[in-house]
């Protein structure tokens, strides 16, 4: 299989190319979880792969809890289907909560006073409408307990690495706190079940990928990680480019041709993957992220970046500056023009591209 032949197949299993699901819900539970580190990237993350979709959708399909947005997947914040969410912390959280062991000693929030601020925080939350970090500081204050910048993120990380909380809706452009559901799913009958079940997730809705992929992007052990996917070969086919294996769908649909597609930072065709060299230049890695992990949106074009852009707002327009990696044929602009025009409706404004 050619380099070309394997973006093909992304960008038609990350459903850019195509679309076989109609809800914010059903976009997420393929993916297994979209990164939410900026939450306005995520939302465009769901948007691209389900045209004719606006913001105001994703965000009634987290007031409806359908979606939940939390710290899941390599402890950062993540947008998950409301049904995933538990099975997915019981798998991931443990871990991460003990590799945060130093930083909660340095805070000092030692195990008392974490279940405090738990107790404080299932009373208080179950009480009221979801709060804000302001809110639940003069709360915490009230207690005794210093909760402010980053020894407050981590009292709320905690609890919700521990099924908890969540982040709740927006309460004009604040981000609240709330209560995470009950669960509505009986949870795996064992570990290695839930392990195969993120596998699947995953190279069904990434592949063609490897399995170092999948380590990174799990943030599971290697050996666990080898075994989830030892579990659900029976659902894959592999080959063999440059000497690694990838393994993807065994029953894969017919691939759409590719086109060219504005994506949002931290998107799963970009942060999914281990070796990203196959639709990134390495000249031009800089422009698309930085050392300390921020993710710029991009622009793709027949599964290759060829540009990255930001994104501006006033009162009527959403403005957009690109940053080619080359200068570009008008031909390309105009597939971009043609391409950002969803993004604009998505956002109710209109598009403005300097």
């Amino acid at each position: 299989m050619k380099t070309t032949a394997l973006l093909d197949l992304r960008l038609a299993n990350q459903q850019l190319s195509a679309h076989n699901f109609t809800k914010p819900e059903e976009v997420v539970a393929w993916m297994g979880a979209l990164q939410s580190q900026e939450y306005a990237q995520s939302q465009w993350a769901i948007g691209a792969r389900l045209p004719g979709l606006q913001e105001s959708d994703i965000e009634q399909a987290i007031a409806e809890k359908r979606i939940t947005r939390t710290w899941c997947v390599r402890g950062t914040l993540h947008l998950v289907h409301a049904d995933d969410v538990h099975w997915m912390l019981s798998l991931l959280g443990p871990r991460i909560i003990s590799g945060a062991a130093s930083r909660y000693k340095s805070l000092e929030l030692d195990e008392r006073t974490l279940k405090k601020t738990q107790t404080i925080l299932s009373r208080t939350l179950k009480d009221h409408e979801p709060l804000t970090r302001d809110e639940l500081t003069a709360i915490f204050d009230k207690a005794g307990i210093e909760a402010k910048g980053e020894r407050l993120t981590h009292i709320l990380y905690h609890a919700a690495m521990n099924q908890l909380i969540c982040i709740g809706p927006k309460r004009g452009n604040t981000p609240t706190y709330t209560l995470l559901h009950a669960p509505a799913v009986k949870p795996f009958k064992d570990r290695p079940a839930a392990v195969a079940e993120l596998a699947k997730r995953y190279f069904l809705s990434h592949g063609p990928a490897t399995v170092s992929d999948f380590i990174l992007w799990s943030g599971l052990p290697i050996k666990e990680a080898r075994e989830g996917l030892e579990a659900v070969k029976p659902l894959l086919t592999s080959f063999i480019l440059q000497q690694k294996e990838y393994w993807m769908n065994a029953k894969q649909p017919a691939i759409a041709k590719p086109g060219l597609y504005c994506l949002p930072g931290f998107d799963e065709y970009v942060l999914g993957y281990e070796d990203r060299s196959h639709f990134l230049p390495a000249q031009h890695k800089s422009m698309v992220y930085t050392t300390n992990g921020i993710f710029n949106p991009v622009i793709v074009h027949k599964g290759t970046i060829i540009a990255s852009w930001q994104r501006t707002f006033n009162k009527d327009s959403v403005i957009v500056t690109l940053k080619p990696f080359q200068p570009l044929p008008p031909a390309t602009l105009k597939k971009i023009t043609t391409a950002l025009q969803p993004y604009a409706a998505f956002c109710n404004k209109k598009l403005s591209i300097l």
